[in-house]
């Protein structure tokens, strides 16, 4: 093969590099365009009702008749918290002039609005705390949310509505988390309470942590109590609220 030759094919190579770079560039930004929005649409019915006082008027309930005997009510703060901590390493990024950009500061401002509302005293949105165990859960979505995005979601709000969250996240301690993934629920709400400086039940930090090194059960599985429950737990619960607990933990030299 001649050296022109050789060239020629290099040149080639090189051009189709560039067109499979730039192929591959133009889906990925067609995946995070469809990512954003689809996020943005799930994300922005409980984010917009909150903000304008309306999401226990606006949102529908559905309960199942033979299994689910909580008090509805408890449902609104199960759809705050779950949906806060899906947004907020959204919210996270910084701001930019993009059409993304433009919807994650709407939604961001949006956020902070909807907490302020909905912890305010004779909110037509108040959050339930202070009865049932199923806030133990949801608050610890909450809670992991000023983890992810505290910049973003914890320092712009209200100091009275900071109070209230520190006082309804306290009032979970009367009613022990179960013997289950439950526990890091606890745990990750104590976290949070040290990462800004608050008392904590130590035992309610810790448990969660210590319980489910207990339950490991190797290759990246941990029980869901003393057994391996094979389900989405290990990644929508055991796994992030562990390392987010950690990181609290190992920032206050706890571990």
């Amino acid at each position: 093969l001649s050296l022109t030759g050789f060239v020629g094919i290099l040149e080639t190579k090189i051009v189709l590099a560039k067109e499979a770079y730039q192929n591959t560039t133009k889906s990925t930004l067609k995946d995070r365009d469809y990512w954003y929005k689809l996020l943005y649409k799930i994300a922005n019915p409980v984010i917009s009702n909150l903000a304008t006082g309306t999401l226990v008027k606006n949102m529908p309930l559905v309960t199942s008749p033979t299994f689910d005997s909580r008090s509805p009510k408890v449902s609104y703060l199960e759809a705050v918290g779950r949906t806060y901590a899906g947004i907020a390493p959204w919210l996270a990024l910084p701001d930019d002039n993009t059409e993304e950009g433009r919807l994650r500061k709407k939604m961001k401002t949006e956020a902070i609005i909807g907490l302020n509302n909905c912890f305010a005293d004779n909110s037509s949105d108040q959050l339930v705390f202070t009865k049932d165990y199923q806030p133990i859960v949801d608050a610890a979505y909450l809670a992991q949310s000023f983890l992810r995005a505290p910049k973003a979601l914890w320092q712009p709000l209200k100091p009275q509505t900071k109070q209230a969250i520190v006082n309804s996240f306290k009032s979970l301690r009367n009613r022990k988390p179960f013997k289950s993934n439950w526990l890091l629920f606890g745990s990750i709400t104590e976290a949070f309470l040290l990462s800004i400086g608050e008392d904590v039940d130590k035992e309610r930090l810790n448990e969660g942590i210590i319980k489910l090194n207990e339950w490991y059960k190797g290759d990246g599985w941990y029980g869901d109590g003393p057994n391996l429950a094979f389900d989405y737990y290990n990644s929508f619960v055991i796994h992030p609220m562990m390392v987010d607990t950690l990181a609290v933990l190992l920032k206050h030299k706890l571990l």
